[in-house]
């Protein structure tokens, strides 16, 4: 089958460029929403014996756990 002639593909009037994405943010760069540093110091892990940091630990992995 032969190519259809027709004219050439140019910008129409009526046709605009789609609207540019907004801006991503790069959570690599923003800072954590919770961090042990910002917790009061007798408040903080330092405090807590060996089965406390184990269940803190726990308790933020489990979300991530399937």
């Amino acid at each position: 089958m032969a190519k259809m002639k027709g004219k050439e593909a140019r910008k129409g009037k009526r046709i605009a460029s789609p609207p540019a994405l907004p801006s991503t943010t790069n959570y690599d760069l923003e800072p954590p929403v919770f961090c042990f540093r910002y917790l009061d110091k007798t408040h903080g892990l330092d405090s807590c014996d060996k089965d406390e940091k184990a269940a803190i630990a726990a308790s933020l992995a489990l979300p991530y756990l399937w």
